[in-house]
């Protein structure tokens, strides 16, 4: 028997065009890197960039075609497409490892067949994202943008009961499934992380001038607290400017322009070159109010950046005293204590960046692919156990 053949097998899924940027990045990284003597992992896309390589990945329809494919064909055909041809792909042994996106057909199919099935949450359970941002349009007054229905949620509790396991990338993802009702030993906690290009080689000390450089990346939309975080930094009276870098999204923009005159505020639309952004910040301020586990975040402490961010926006990743503050983001009073404190005080900053810098090798993809590898045969083996006591997922006997 070859090597290859000795080993587990687990097979991912991810239906969404795969850029090398963003969720799609996280997703080739993962399976990129959970890899080891015992285990062999590989991912099917749908379609791919021309510049997405890996040995461990392969495209359902050849990025030749992506033009074309893109012009006649509807992402639903697409992903029927890639969908089938994953289902013939499986093995008896398969563990299957679903992203976002896999219908609960799928799901069903899958699970028919008898395979353990894992899936990945980038993000809170619906259920609670729904709430959390229903509740913030009506807080500030602006009418509700949200692409969450009461179906999607169904769905959503469809694909979970048929899952084995859970990927939960943050604590406040596994604090929404658990608060959603999914059991907690389904719930393998977990993170994403960050490639070594993207942490700095070495620490960078900022400057030590009072005017100081925060930065903010993302999507900016209510979702992010961008309308929080602009309303904290004026009031905050600090002598610096905050750059906001990403795409703006429509509900947010009658709020932002009264913004757009202000000198202590710059808006630069997205770039995908984020390096020199990073390179003259001296703080990451981020106060999301729905999240997963933003990849700004690790590029952050791979930049060695002290960071101000909310539990959405930082949880697990930033350590209150050590590499910044996690505050409640509609808590003002300390949103702007903590950023005239960041901003008056270079040793403060030092020393936090530092923290961060040397935290970000834990957060490597190699090594989070060894964790993720790790706790995966951590639960096998408890689910194992339990299977032998005839427990169920309630804890009943």
């Amino acid at each position: 028997m070859s090597e290859l053949e000795s080993k587990r097998s687990i097979q991912a899924l991810y239906l969404i065009h795969i850029s090398g940027r963003g969720v799609s990045h996280a997703a080739l990284s993962v399976v990129n890197y959970m890899q080891n003597k015992s285990w062999a992992s590989n991912l099917l896309g749908i379609t791919a960039d021309r510049s997405v390589n890996s040995p461990y990945f392969e495209s359902a329809i050849p990025w030749r075609l992506n033009a074309l494919v893109f012009r006649i064909l509807s992402d639903r055909f697409l992903s029927r497409i890639a969908e089938k041809k994953f289902l013939r792909s499986l093995n008896k042994n398969s563990i299957v490892y679903l992203w976002p996106a896999a219908s609960t057909e799928l799901y069903r199919k899958i699970s028919n067949a008898g395979h353990t099935i894992i899936r990945e949450n980038i993000n809170c359970h619906q259920n609670i994202s729904k709430k959390i941002l229903e509740d913030e349009y009506d807080r500030i007054g602006v009418p509700r943008a949200i692409d969450i229905s009461s179906s999607s949620v169904e769905r959503e509790n469809l694909k979970h009961s048929l899952t084995s396991f859970i990927f939960s990338p943050s604590p406040m993802v596994s604090k929404s499934l658990i608060d959603s009702g999914i059991p907690k030993r389904k719930i393998i906690d977990s993170s994403y992380g960050l490639t070594s290009e993207e942490r700095f080689p070495a620490y960078i000390s900022r400057n030590s001038s009072e005017h100081v450089n925060a930065l903010f990346v993302g999507r900016v939309g209510i979702r992010k607290g961008v309308h929080l975080l602009l309303e904290y930094w004026l009031d905050s009276g600090v002598d610096g400017v905050l750059t906001v870098v990403g795409n703006e999204e429509e509900s947010i923009k009658p709020i932002l322009a009264k913004y757009k005159s202000s000198s202590k505020i710059r808006f630069v639309s997205y770039v995908n070159d984020l390096s020199e952004y990073y390179k003259k910040a001296d703080m990451f301020l981020m106060p999301s109010l729905e999240e997963g586990s933003p990849l700004v975040t690790y590029q952050a402490i791979g930049a060695g950046l002290p960071l101000i961010v909310s539990p959405m926006a930082g949880g697990g990743v930033v350590f209150p005293a050590k590499n910044g503050f996690v505050l409640d983001p509609h808590d003002k009073i300390s949103w702007i204590e903590a950023i005239q404190g960041l901003a008056g005080d270079k040793n403060l900053r030092d020393s936090m960046g530092l923290s961060s810098w040397t935290l970000s090798e834990e957060y490597l993809w190699k090594n989070v692919g060894a964790r993720r590898l790790a706790s995966l045969d951590k639960k096998l083996a408890e689910a194992k156990a339990l299977n032998k006591l005839n427990i169920d997922d309630n804890g009943k006997q």
